[in-house]
């Protein structure tokens, strides 16, 4: 694991739902994010720690753009920039929604 003060692995559990930013939110551009339920928690097959998310919505720049039908997404329980999303866009990278 890194060294890091803000680690998302304790945010959802397979069968929850999660937000998670492609992007920093920023006032001059609308958000990027992904939505969708998580299939599977752990090392995901880019050899990474990340939650396995099955993509039931896709938003780039404040428009949702079409889905496949079985479109899976790996979200890192970590990155750098993470204390940036939090102390520069008060917002987390990852949530649980419902």
């Amino acid at each position: 694991m890194e060294d890091t003060e803000i680690n998302f692995s304790a945010t959802a559990n397979v069968g929850d739902k999660i937000k998670a930013y492609h992007f920093a939110p920023s006032p001059d551009r609308e958000d990027s994010y992904l939505i969708g339920h998580v299939i599977n928690k752990g090392r995901c097959e880019s050899g990474y720690d990340a939650y396995t998310v099955q993509v039931v919505e896709n938003v780039f720049g404040g428009k949702s753009v079409p889905v496949m039908e079985y479109e899976i997404s790996f979200v890192p329980y970590f990155c750098w920039e993470d204390g940036f999303y939090v102390e520069h866009c008060g917002v987390e990278r990852v949530t649980k929604v419902d």
